[in-house]
Formats: C-alpha cells, sequence, structure tokens
C-alpha cells in the first residue's frame, strides 16, 4: 500500500460492524476519547460548565440524538452522533486542561502541526493521480472520506498557520513558514471552494497588529498560568 493510502485506510478500514454499518478506527477513536474525556471531566465537571458555549453544546447534541432512531440508517446515524460526542468531550477536556497562556501556546502549535500529516497525504494523492474524479479534475481527500470537510479543515489551518506566523516570535514563524505551502497546495487539490473561500475571508484581517492583541501574549511569550478558579 503506497504511504499516501495509509491516512485514508484509518477511515476506510473495517474492523467490526453493526446493522450493516462499518466500525473503523476512526469510530473507535471517537468511542475512546468519549470513555477517557468522561472519566476525566467527573472531578472538573463544574469548571467546564463555566464555558458559555457549553449548555448550547449539550443542547445541540440532546437534540441532535432525538433524530438518530428516525434515521434512514440508524447505525449510521449512531456513529456521525457519537462523532458529535466525542467533538463535545474534546472541547471540554481542552477547556479545563489549558489553564494557562502557555499552554493554549502549546496547544495551538500541536493543532497546526496535527495537519502535516493530512496534507503530505494529499500531496501523495495528487502525484498518483487524486482520489475522487470530478470532470476532468481528481479531486484529493488526504486522511478523509470526502473532499470538502478535507478542504474546509484545510482552510482553518491555512489561517491557523498565517495567524501563527504573524504573531509568534522563535521556532514557531518557520515551522508555520514550512507548513503553509503544503496546507496551501492540499487546499488547492482538494477543490474545495468553501474552503477557499473561508481561507480567504478568514485570512484577509490577519495581520501581526490584527492578530497580537487577539492572541494576547500566549503566542509572543510565555506567561504565568492561571488557575482554574480565575474562570470562575
Amino acid at each position: 500500500m503506497p504511504w499516501w493510502c495509509c491516512g485514508r485506510a484509518w477511515t476506510c478500514l473495517r474492523i467490526a460492524s453493526y446493522g450493516g454499518h462499518a466500525l473503523n478506527p476512526a469510530s473507535l477513536t471517537a468511542l475512546m476519547v468519549i470513555g477517557v474525556g468522561l472519566a476525566a471531566l467527573v472531578e472538573r465537571a463544574r469548571l467546564a460548565l463555566t464555558s458559555p458555549v457549553i449548555v448550547p453544546f449539550v443542547l445541540f447534541t440532546v437534540v441532535a440524538a432525538v433524530g438518530v432512531p428516525l434515521a434512514p440508517s440508524v447505525s449510521a446515524a449512531a456513529t456521525e452522533w457519537l462523532r458529535l460526542c466525542s467533538i463535545l468531550i474534546g472541547y471540554c477536556l481542552l477547556y479545563v486542561v489549558l489553564t494557562g497562556q502557555e499552554k493554549v501556546r502549546h496547544a495551538l502549535i500541536a493543532v497546526l502541526l496535527s495537519g502535516a500529516i493530512p496534507a503530505l497525504v494529499g500531496i501523495g494523492q495528487f502525484v498518483a493521480g487524486g482520489k475522487r474524479t470530478i470532470g476532468d479534475y481528481s479531486r484529493l481527500t488526504g486522511t478523509f472520506l470526502h473532499p470538502d470537510p478535507y478542504g474546509i479543515y484545510l482552510g482553518l489551518l491555512t489561517v491557523l498557520a498565517v495567524a501563527l506566523y504573524a504573531a509568534a516570535k522563535g521556532y514557531v514563524r518557520p515551522v508555520s513558514l514550512v507548513l503553509l505551502p503544503l496546507l496551501i497546495a492540499a487546499l488547492v487539490g482538494s477543490y474545495t471552494r468553501t474552503g477557499w473561500v473561508a481561507g480567504k475571508v478568514a485570512g484577509s484581517p490577519v495581520s501581526s497588529e490584527n492578530v497580537e492583541p487577539c492572541f494576547g501574549h500566549s503566542i509572543s511569550r510565555s506567561s504565568s498560568h492561571t488557575s482554574p478558579s480565575d474562570r470562575e
């Protein structure tokens, strides 16, 4: 198997099935995030509830659960709902764990670095002739199942790379500069116009003067940690 197919295998490999719907490593990871995340949040539930978006997010998840038994494919709908739950749990974990600006800085850098493999997989697919042909063009999917979410993901990471390059100091700037052309190349190859527009609109106001006040001192320099009680 070519190396650029390994990422896609993460979502295509069939481990088991339920109701005719395949359980792949990505779905298994979502279940693991939910289980481990809930265990970690037991003692920090009160802190997580201080986030202004937690309650609306929970309500949205509950409403989404109502449609699961009404879906044409219950197993597929349940899988997507579990993925939504994993996003909710992941956000809660980040909110309670990132208690200092330096931790936020490290988290943003980790998010940016996480885009390297999906971008390289997409570029590898381009070398091999693309993955999803539309007309005369073969769109790239990277580690995703469809080029649209792949392109939107790359568009968001492209904006993050530009923002970090504009506001960061030290090793973060060259890292952002190296990843930026990879992200842009994969984004163009995905042929996702939504991702193109999102990247253009969100990235146009980015500059060192605009980004620095938004990130505060979390990007450009280390600062003292704040305790969880500061959020309450």
